[in-house]
């Protein structure tokens, strides 16, 4: 399977010191696709000034990897600021991928998180992902992830959501992680991976990461 990701120049770091070597230790069987995108948010926090602008060139490319992907076969897409512990490809054997559009890591309580998410290839991605740019270009949603959770039924995608193997802070503590608590006591052992979303800032990013992986050290 083959796993496209993207990153800008604020990111760089997270895609060369957490993903990709990660990446390259756990996931034997899937092909990495990186592409690099012009800085158009300065600061790379969420939904600072240009984010929206980057997570436009995200959707084109993932339509991108969708023409790019043999019909109704699945590809995954990733942002870079994850890291991975085990073989993705080992984990969803239990997966009937045969019920679904996308199988995605969860955002909260039946909330698709746009970071992680295995898509298949086919005419209704590819017309919900063409709704989702117009939708947030005419500011009717203020992002991608939002107007994704806001459509998918009326367009009638199937949709399964990820365990908490595919773990991120939410599933810890409630709201972003700020620095506090520092460190989350509760992180679950036995992680397929990481993404470090639900914070703001590359290095609190960074200062997770750390958490989690020195976590999963501690508990194997």
């Amino acid at each position: 399977m083959k796993t496209y990701t993207f990153y800008t120049q604020s990111h760089e770091s997270l895609l060369n010191d957490w993903f990709i070597p990660s990446f390259v230790k756990t996931q034997t069987n899937n092909e990495l696709i990186v592409k690099k995108f012009d800085q158009k948010c300065e600061s790379g926090a969420f939904m600072s000034e240009g984010w929206n602008d980057s997570m436009f060139d995200k959707i084109e490319y993932v339509l991108h990897s969708i023409d790019d992907t043999p019909k109704n076969e699945f590809f995954i897409h990733a942002d870079c600021d994850i890291q991975f512990f085990k073989d993705i490809n080992e984990d969803l054997k239990s997966i009937n991928f045969e019920m679904f559009d996308i199988v995605a890591q969860a955002d909260g309580p039946d909330q698709i998180c746009c970071g992680f998410m295995l898509i298949r290839s086919n005419d209704k991605t590819r017309t919900v992902f063409k709704e989702i740019i117009d939708l947030v270009k005419h500011k009717k949603y203020n992002n991608d992830q939002i107007a994704l959770n806001a459509i998918y039924r009326k367009f009638g995608l199937n949709v399964g959501l990820l365990s908490f193997k595919y773990y991120s802070t939410w599933m810890s503590c409630p709201g972003l992680w700020n620095g506090q608590p520092d460190p989350i006591n509760n992180i679950p052992n036995n992680l397929v991976l990481h993404h470090a979303n639900y914070t703001i800032g590359i290095d609190n990013k960074i200062k997770l990461l750390n958490m989690v992986k020195n976590a999963q050290s501690i508990n194997t």
